[in-house]
């Protein structure tokens, strides 16, 4: 997110310690970097995967400032609606004549390829507040709190962040831990049995699951033009972890179904991720950010992610900021596409194609223009390619438009 500017210029190395702050924190930066008790930050994003499959419009509202001479906090709050049609998991060919949709849909007709996808729509309401108390010049306290609404997934956490700087400001570390409760149940507050025929209609209640968070960082400035962060995350969650609408067919070798299960997923994951940035500013002014992540978990997913970001500076405080993203991750353990007639049904087994070995392209690019004292307006647009390896439903393609405004108040 680009820092509105301030009428005094800061030097190189107070603009990298800038960006160093806001590669933790970018709310928080904006705000530093304006010299102001608060920022007003929206945006409306308008996203649409091709052949009438997910849409979504998400409003996003952030306001954050001083409330005290060590205290800042950060509230945010998001308002999706989603609407459209998403694969169900199971093939395209069935004998099954209907089973329950998603997002209280109320069922679809499994004929043809409709068997492979169900209609949906659902709406999300999300609040989060962060706290960042200066216990000292050098040492912060972040304290986070957020709640998410929805039909059928609710989830409510909390976390705590330590950051420490060193004397001379180049250099800091961060740690922190979260913990989140969510609720997942298909509208209606009820989840089918796991690995159990669609007909037989075996529910229970909502299903819970607890996750624990634990996240180490280290950010410094290389010299007076770069900057880097490191970060590392380890996340373990237990309870239900299955999608609640997701199926799996026993079909024949000519993929035609002749039942349809819904899926089971392990109740535990282990995760671990280690994310890595660079910001280099060249000497013709330009800026780039590369980075790199690494993602893997018990459940045998593997996940690399590069992005690549050019930020050019243009006239009157213009940018634009063209960016590439590839992701590329292995399929769980567990993953089928279907399973095979008379044989032995597994204890865990998802065609959710979300588990499938995923090639993911993403290109767009960003703009933003100063509007009069301390206030701002972007626009982005991006395009989004995925392809699956084996999923019945192996393409996507996306494009998302969004537009944001921020202003500044002294």
């Amino acid at each position: 997110m680009a820092v509105i500017k301030t009428r005094l210029k800061p030097t190189i190395k107070q603009q990298l310690a800038l960006a160093t702050c806001g590669l933790l924190s970018q709310q928080q930066a904006a705000a530093e970097a304006v010299e102001n008790d608060w920022v007003f930050d929206s945006s409306f994003l308008n996203y649409r995967e091709s052949d009438d499959r997910v849409s979504v419009e998400k409003f996003i509202m952030d306001v954050s400032g001083n409330i005290a001479e060590r205290d800042h906090v950060d509230l945010g709050v998001v308002l999706d609606t989603m609407t459209g049609s998403t694969p169900t998991g199971a093939v395209e060919t069935s004998t099954v004549s209907s089973v329950t949709g998603t997002s209280g849909s109320g069922g679809f007709t499994a004929s043809g390829a409709a068997s492979a996808m169900a209609p949906f729509d659902d709406t999300r309401l999300a609040v989060k507040l962060d706290w960042d108390r200066e216990a000292s010049s050098s040492l912060h306290m972040i304290y986070g709190a957020a709640v998410s609404v929805e039909n059928d997934y609710n989830s409510m956490g909390g976390s705590i962040n330590i950051k420490k700087e060193t004397a001379d400001k180049l250099k800091s570390f961060t740690a922190g831990i979260a913990f989140s409760r969510d609720t997942i149940s298909q509208t209606g507050g009820v989840t089918p049995d796991p690995m159990s025929d669609v007909s037989d209609q075996r529910f229970f209640g909502e299903g819970e699951r607890n996750t624990f968070e634990l996240m180490g960082g280290v950010t410094g400035v290389v010299n007076e033009r770069t900057v880097w962060q490191n970060n590392l995350t380890l996340s373990f969650s237990d309870g239900y972890h299955s999608d609640p609408y997701k199926v799996i067919s026993v079909a024949n070798d000519d993929d035609v179904e002749l039942t349809r299960l819904y899926e089971s997923r392990p109740d535990s994951r282990q995760r671990t991720a280690f994310y890595s940035k660079l910001v280099h500013q060249l000497r013709n002014g330009q800026t780039f950010h590369l980075s790199y992540r690494y993602y893997s978990d018990d459940w045998d997913i593997k996940a690399h992610t590069v992005e690549y970001i050019h930020h050019f500076e243009l006239a009157g405080g213009q940018y634009i900021e063209p960016n590439i993203r590839a992701y590329r991750q292995t399929k769980a353990e567990f993953f089928h596409r279907s399973l095979p007639l008379f044989s032995e049904l597994p204890q865990y087994a998802s065609a959710d194609y979300r588990l499938d070995a995923l090639t993911d392209y993403t290109l767009g690019v960003k703009f933003g223009k100063p509007v009069g004292d301390d206030s701002e307006i972007r626009a982005r647009i991006e395009f989004f390619s995925q392809e699956a390896e084996d999923a019945v439903i192996n393409e996507n393609q996306a494009v998302f438009v969004q537009i944001s405004y921020k202003k500044g108040f002294f």
